[in-house]
């Protein structure tokens, strides 16, 4: 005789038809309807009573089970409809209030107030006479000679790339270049245009341009280009590239859109686009370490603009000398600041805000333990021969 599920189908004892229920009332409430039935009626007609009590303990957990899932499913889908509904008003007022929103969008670059401008010109800068004359005739010079300008078909503005080693005077000769050109100017770095995918980077690049074009003479500032124009496999970095090349060259092909003057700064121009150098897009321009003359002038200019005293016995030619292959940061931030403090400690004994003044002496306690920041192996980078600087 076959057997159901879970049924014991080895003979029993002799003389009986009796089968045994299932094992389980577990077992009966998954079987198939018709299978529940079949054993049941044989369990009645052998007489047997706990077949026929598990029969209908079966129907009933079946008819609990049917009952339970059809409320949990209307649970559920009223449940999402809520949630539909919900989202729909939500995603609804969202539209609405970006809607209101959109006429008062603030633009996503701003220029420079020209208040904050600093007021720092050429004469300031020691040194650097081959980025100032450059910076002079793409910014400056169009303007005091207009017209022979245009006779000669000279284009204004244009792209300046200034590298060299850090410390050297290259964001303060953008600082006045936006003085003195009296530009509109805005300060880029790659946190700006750089954005997590390809689309938001495209249209950072897009909208700087499209809000420079409101301007007639402007200047923007790219400071770090390298993070922008790099060379990488990253669809987002090519992206921006080629899209910055479409605009420099549509912007500064075309005369009637005004003057644009572009300086980015970079300390590694090796890793650069070489596309976005190349002659009519970004002239490099070297800002190398001061030499002697503009080491010995970067001194005076530091120390006229001291609000302490000062002694008349500085050997400015003699500190020059001593301090060859430092940078105007090494000279600015560093030795003059060491002399200061040495100065500070002389004067502690002193009453009140009473001070001596800075001398020769609080320099050599500062040059005889100072370096350069750099030193010769990094300065090998950017010199075949360092006995070139003075």
């Amino acid at each position: 005789m076959k057997g159901g599920p879970g049924m014991n189908t080895k003979t029993k004892r002799k003389g009986t038809s009796r089968s045994r229920p299932p094992k389980s009332s577990r077992s009966m409430i998954i079987w198939p309807m018709r299978s529940r039935r079949k054993w049941a009626v044989r369990g009645r007609a052998a007489g047997d009573f706990t077949g026929a009590l598990l029969f209908s303990f079966s129907e009933h957990a079946a008819d609990l089970l049917l009952s339970w899932g059809k409320k949990a499913c209307l649970g559920i889908s009223a449940a999402v409809r809520k949630c539909r509904q919900r989202s729909t008003a939500s995603s609804a007022g969202i539209r609405s209030k970006s809607a209101k929103s959109a006429s008062v969008e603030e633009p996503l670059f701003k220029p420079i107030p020209k208040s904050d401008i600093q007021k720092v010109d050429f004469e300031q800068i020691a040194g650097l006479d081959e980025p100032k004359k450059i910076i002079t005739q793409l910014a400056m010079d169009p303007l005091r000679y207009k017209s022979k300008y245009a006779v000669l078909d000279i284009k204004e503005g244009g792209g300046i790339l200034l590298v060299g080693p850090p410390g050297n005077g290259k964001s303060y000769l953008i600082k006045a270049a936006a003085n003195m050109a009296g530009m509109v100017v805005f300060e880029i770095t790659p946190v700006d245009i750089i954005k997590a995918n390809q689309s938001a980077s495209l249209i950072r690049i897009t909208e700087l341009f499209n809000t420079v074009r409101s301007y007639p003479r402007v200047l923007i500032a790219l400071n770090e280009f390298e993070g922008i124009a790099r060379k990488s496999s990253s669809s987002i970095i090519s992206t921006v590239n080629s899209q910055l090349l479409i605009e420099t060259s549509g912007f500064l092909a075309d005369k009637d859109k005004g003057t644009l003057l572009m300086i980015g700064t970079s300390n590694v121009p090796e890793i650069m686009r070489s596309a976005l150098l190349r002659s009519g897009r970004f002239q490099v321009v070297f800002v190398g370490v001061p030499e002697f003359n503009a080491r010995r002038q970067i001194l005076v200019n530091s120390l006229k603009s001291l609000r302490s005293p000062v002694l008349n016995d500085i050997d400015y030619d003699s500190i020059a000398d001593r301090t060859r292959l430092f940078s105007g940061a090494d000279l600015v931030d560093g030795l003059i600041e060491k002399a200061k403090l040495n100065t500070l400690e002389r004067s502690k004994d002193l009453p009140g805000n009473h001070v001596y003044p800075v001398s020769m002496v609080d320099f050599e306690v500062a040059l005889a333990g100072m370096k350069p920041s750099i030193g010769e192996q990094g300065l090998s980078k950017w010199y075949d021969d360092l006995s070139v600087i003075t």
